[in-house]
């Protein structure tokens, strides 16, 4: 069940993905964000970020 602040933090995620990842101390040089069409649940909270160098994926439940 999403909560209210959970549209807002994907927001704020999906404007600087590179910050999020720095305030949360991971590596990454540069990030992208992935479309997660997730129809049959509600993805609303969810962002996940496809990480380069080193390469990983960084999934952000709210």
């Amino acid at each position: 069940m999403s909560k209210p602040f959970d549209a807002a933090t994907k927001q704020l995620v999906q404007k600087d993905p590179l910050a999020w990842l720095r305030f949360l101390g991971l590596p990454g040089e540069t990030v992208e964000l992935v479309d997660t069409d997730l129809t049959s649940v509600v993805a609303e909270a969810d962002r996940i970020l496809r990480v380069h160098n080193p390469d990983y994926l960084a999934h952000f439940e709210m």
